[in-house]
């Protein structure tokens, strides 16, 4: 699975742009190149996952503190000078009012959306042990959901994959199936929205 680095040696700024570019669709890049090297026998599969895990929750939890100790006062501030943007807020604190344990459990495989979850929570100062529990959740079931298959399709292809092309290629679905999902989640949500109103 040297295949990943090699690919970086390579293409160089590219491979970093290409990188870029799958984290911000809500992939979790650095998981799906650790779950590769414990494919090639490089780590092991267990550590890889706890690691990711506990890695991606101190994320969430350092994002929520920002949101709380920085973005709450900022906020505030803008709503003082804007008034506009508190009919803004009001509609996203319903929103988590009434979404919240989902948003923060499977918010983080939505395209962008993900990224800010946590950081919202903080200025909406959302209850930080339940921020917490249902974070661990989330964070579970994405290291397993994205990890688990990855491992597999990985020990199946292993000797494919002395070529870069296959390992982008492989990346690359998996960043297309999670924006599908992503997209039909979108609708859905929009779709039971649009009951509601009615």
């Amino acid at each position: 699975m040297t295949s990943f680095v090699h690919f970086i040696e390579i293409y160089g700024l590219f491979a970093v742009f290409v990188g870029a570019a799958i984290d911000h669709t809500g992939t979790p890049t650095a998981l799906l190149l650790s779950v590769g090297l414990a494919s090639a026998g490089i780590l092991d599969i267990r550590w890889v996952l706890l690691i990711a895990t506990l890695g991606s929750l101190a994320g969430d939890i350092l994002l929520y503190a920002i949101g709380k100790y920085g973005g709450k006062p900022f906020l505030t501030k803008i709503e003082k000078k804007r008034p506009r943007v508190s009919r803004y807020t009001k509609k996203i604190t319903h929103w988590f009012d009434t979404y919240g344990n989902s948003v923060v459990v499977w918010g983080r495989f939505a395209a962008l959306v993900g990224r800010y979850v946590s950081l919202v929570c903080g200025i909406l100062e959302y209850r930080f042990i339940k921020f917490l529990l249902f974070s661990l959740i989330g964070n579970i079931f994405l290291t397993l959901l994205f990890g688990i298959p990855t491992y597999l399709i990985g020990e199946k292809v292993n000797r494919f994959l002395d070529n870069g092309w296959i390992s982008f290629l492989l990346i690359g679905a998996i960043v297309m199936l999670q924006i599908v999902l992503t997209w039909i989640w979108y609708l859905l949500r929009r779709h039971a929205n649009a009951k509601v109103d009615k």
